[in-house]
C-alpha cells in the first residue's frame, strides 16, 4: 500500500465497540487524509460480538504500514471515556485527535485542523462543524480554508450547549484532565468544560470537516437513551457546582435550559417516529 505523504504528529484515537460494519470507513477517512497523523489507536471495548469487531481491527492493522495502526484489546468493557483515556495514554505525539468508529473525516481535516493549531499554540483544544449523512452518501465537498472563520469558545458558550462534538476535537496531548471513565454519558462534555473553565484556550473552526452517519440523539429511538444523556448532562453541572466552578444561581439557569433542550429533543424524535 503507497504511503507517501506527510505526517503530522498526531494520535488519532478510535473508540470500538461493536463496531466490524463501519470502523473501516472511519479507517479509510484518516488514511486518506492530505497530510496523515503519525499514527492511529484503535481501542477495542470489549465489544459482545464473538471477536468480529477485533477481527476487522486486526485486519485493518495487517494492512497498512507497520506501526501505523495500533490495536488495543480491552478486556473488560468501561464505555467509550475509558476507551479514549486507554488510547490517550497511548499516544505518543503532540497532538491527539477523536474519532467515532462510525463517522468519518473530511480528506483535509488534519491539513486545516492541525496546520491552524499550529499556528496558534496557545490553543489547547480546537474543534470544527460536521454534517450529518445518510448511509451510502458521499462525503466530499470542496472547503474555503482562506476566508474559514474561527470563533473563541467562552466558558459561558460552552455551558449553555456543547460546541465540541468529540468527532470533531483535537486537542494537546500533554493536557492532565481526562475523561471521567466512571460516567457513560456525557463524559467527553465534562472534559471540555473542565478544560476551559481551568483556563485553557479553546476555538471553533467554522467549517464542516467531519462526518455523521447518526443523529447526535435519538439514534436507537429510545426516549430512555435520551434521558440517560440528559442525566449525565445535569450530573456534570452539578460536578462544577460542587467543585467550586459555577455559583449556584448559574447552576440553576443552566440546568433550566439544559432540561428545555431535553424535552425539545424528545418532541424531535417523537416527530421523526411519526414522518
Amino acid at each position: 500500500m503507497k504511503h507517501e505523504r506527510k505526517m503530522v504528529p498526531v494520535s488519532v484515537i478510535i473508540p470500538c465497540y461493536k463496531s466490524a460494519d463501519t470502523v473501516r470507513r472511519a479507517v479509510d477517512s484518516v488514511w486518506m487524509q492530505s497530510v496523515r497523523p503519525t499514527e492511529v489507536i484503535l481501542v477495542e471495548d470489549c465489544s459482545p460480538d464473538d471477536n468480529k469487531t477485533l477481527e476487522i481491527l486486526l485486519q485493518l492493522e495487517s494492512e497498512h504500514p507497520q506501526g501505523w495502526i495500533k490495536v488495543i484489546p480491552l478486556t473488560q468493557n468501561g464505555g467509550p471515556g475509558h476507551a479514549r483515556n486507554s488510547g490517550w495514554d497511548q499516544a505518543t505525539q503532540t497532538y491527539v485527535a477523536f474519532l467515532d468508529a462510525d463517522d468519518a473525516w473530511h480528506h483535509r481535516k488534519l491539513e486545516v485542523q492541525y496546520g491552524w493549531m499550529e499556528s496558534h499554540p496557545e490553543v489547547a483544544i480546537s474543534a470544527h462543524n460536521f454534517k450529518q449523512l445518510e448511509a451510502n452518501e458521499q462525503f466530499i465537498h470542496e472547503i474555503d480554508i482562506n476566508n474559514m472563520k474561527v470563533k473563541k469558545v467562552e466558558a459561558s458558550l460552552l455551558l449553555r450547549h456543547n460546541v465540541f462534538p468529540t468527532r470533531a476535537v483535537m486537542l494537546k496531548s500533554d493536557l492532565t484532565i481526562r475523561f471521567d471513565d466512571t460516567k457513560r454519558y456525557s463524559e467527553d462534555y465534562l472534559l471540555w468544560l473542565q478544560i476551559i473553565i481551568n483556563k485553557n484556550e479553546g476555538w471553533m473552526l467554522e467549517e464542516c470537516l467531519a462526518y455523521t452517519y447518526k443523529e447526535d440523539y435519538g439514534s436507537s429511538g429510545l426516549s430512555s437513551n435520551l434521558w440517560l444523556m440528559e442525566k449525565g448532562e445535569l450530573e456534570n453541572y452539578d460536578f462544577l457546582f460542587k467543585n467550586g466552578y459555577i455559583s449556584n444561581y448559574k447552576l440553576y439557569l443552566i440546568k433550566t435550559l439544559s432540561i428545555a433542550k431535553y424535552i425539545w429533543r424528545l418532541c424531535k424524535v417523537s416527530l421523526r417516529k411519526l414522518i
